[in-house]
């Protein structure tokens, strides 16, 4: 209303169909104050031939070369369209913004103009809300005026901090009056964080540094996104929650993704990740929640989750990062409970459990990043175990001394009830606490001497101590006979490589 519009110039031809065509240079759409709210570099309009029979000149269809268009979104998460650098309307969503579209092209003058494309379009998006700012170059935007519904389809290359350019496809249909549109977003080597940043559902891929290629479907509303379903493949990457963070690598992942408003769960579909490091196949789901724990439903619009609550269950798990265990570790099925917070990041594990054979190991604890790096605090518990397993199990670089004097002076043992304790903290030396029960071992006590056999008993690792406890056990030296050494302590120090035990027999 009241504004005026101001034309550089018109060429006006006319084609064999006898249809005219105009061309008009420097459209500018001027505000009552003088100021410019659109500028169209060059604008073709071709008008509607019935129309003209009966003397009315309509638009059939419009392109548009050059436009400029910016677009910032407010820390409630609603668009202001600027066109230029003035400040237009606000949209507070997709759906809002066809609403809009739909009364505008049911008015007299473009109820005939079936057609809008725009090449060479630009567009510059700021988001308040993650502080960060993208360019879109080389925009093309294909609208369609159709019967019974609006549809437009948007391709444009993604540059956002300096990073590589990406390509994102986005597809929106509406049927007029519904409120309702329907959103297609396909994406190529788009960086996860900038994924992250566009919908609550996929928050949690904002730790990643790493490019996503995919396609997400989406239903929305005026309240927002009521529906999603989608697949992702994760190129290449690491999980880095901040800056300073050591960062975990991968190779690739891949998974399959929906979402129910009403239950608020966001589901997890062929959950793959694979690495030199690790190999994981899972399925799960995800619950969102806020600042007081509640859970968060429906239709999303503005809000941003301060945790999400995953149930995940694991049907294939192997570990063998470089240099950490002897060999690989595998688990074939298990499942975990855990709650993921974003700022600052933390992952509290209620329960990871992972079943091989007769085997469970248990894990429970806080894993946390900030700017001094990561930090954890883990309990970890297995049923019964041989030996040898729990060596594999048992980091290399983690107390070496204890676990080579273990390795090389404990023979044939079964051991059960094993719980351990592992604390790590920036810049200072990882403390663990290690017990377990054993039984029917060899154990070596001095080199020159025969080995106690049949062992039965406790070791503990506590503060720098390694200690062994022999509730039975016998030593049979070459003459004399038997010697029963129940009772037998060793006392094994770990803050130094090992040289010497202290025995009490």
């Amino acid at each position: 209303p009241n504004a005026a519009l101001a034309i550089g110039g018109i060429e006006v031809t006319v084609g064999d169909d006898w249809v005219p065509h105009l061309l008009l240079e420097d459209v500018r759409l001027l505000q009552p104050g003088g100021q410019t709210l659109l500028t169209l570099p060059e604008t073709q309009l071709s008008l509607d031939p019935e129309g003209l029979i009966h003397g009315d000149f309509r638009a059939k269809s419009l392109k548009i070369i050059g436009a400029q268009l910016a677009v910032r979104r407010n820390k409630e998460g609603h668009f202001d369209l600027a066109f230029g650098d003035n400040k237009g309307p606000q949209i507070g969503s997709l759906a809002a913004l066809f609403d809009a579209a739909d009364r505008a092209f049911a008015q007299p003058g473009l109820a005939h103009l079936t057609n809008i494309d725009a090449e060479a379009l630009s567009i510059t998006l700021t988001d308040l809300r993650e502080g960060k700012t993208w360019e879109v170059g080389d925009g093309r935007l294909s609208f369609e005026n159709r019967p019974d519904e609006l549809a437009a389809e948007l391709g444009m290359s993604l540059v956002a901090g300096g990073a590589e350019p990406s390509r994102a496809v986005l597809t929106v249909v509406s049927a007029k009056g519904a409120g309702s549109a329907r959103i297609t977003a396909q994406v190529d080597q788009v960086a996860a964080r900038d994924l992250a940043s566009q919908t609550a559902l996929l928050g949690w891929l904002g730790v990643l540094d790493a490019p996503i290629s995919g396609q997400i479907a989406a239903t929305v509303d005026v309240d927002g996104i009521q529906e999603m379903s989608g697949r992702l493949e994760i190129g290449a990457g690491a999980l880095k929650p901040n800056a300073t963070t050591t960062p975990i690598a991968f190779d690739t992942a891949s998974l399959g993704l929906g979402y129910d408003p009403k239950a608020g769960r966001i589901e997890l579909t062929d959950l793959s990740v694979q690495s030199k490091s690790l190999r994981m196949k899972a399925t799960g789901r995800a619950y969102m929640v806020d600042d007081r724990g509640q859970p968060i439903t429906g239709a999303l619009s503005g809000r941003r989750p301060a945790a999400f609550l995953g149930q995940i269950a694991i049907q294939d798990l192997a570990v063998d990062p470089a240099g950490l265990f002897q060999q690989p570790v595998e688990f074939s099925q298990g499942a975990a409970d855990i709650r993921l917070r974003l700022d600052p990041f933390a992952v509290d594990i209620g329960q990871v459990s992972m079943v091989e054979g007769k085997q469970t190991l248990r894990v429970t604890g806080h894993v946390s990043a900030d700017e001094g790096g990561w930090r954890s605090a883990l309990d970890v518990s297995l049923n019964e175990v041989s030996l040898q397993r729990l060596l594999a199990l048992w980091p290399v670089r983690l107390v070496p001394g204890t676990r080579q004097w273990v390795a090389d002076n404990v023979r044939n043992a079964q051991l059960a009830n094993v719980r351990a304790a592992l604390r790590i903290a920036p810049g200072q030396v990882p403390k663990v606490e290690l017990g377990y029960e054993f039984a029917g071992a060899d154990l070596r006590f001095m080199n020159q001497m025969p080995p106690a056999t049949g062992a039965n008993g406790y070791s503990t690792i506590i503060g720098q101590t390694y200690t062994l406890v022999m509730s039975k056990g016998v030593v049979t030296p070459p003459q004399g006979g038997p010697v029963d050494v129940s009772g037998t302590i060793f006392a094994v120090p770990i803050s130094q490589p090992v040289r010497r035990a202290a025995i009490s027999i």
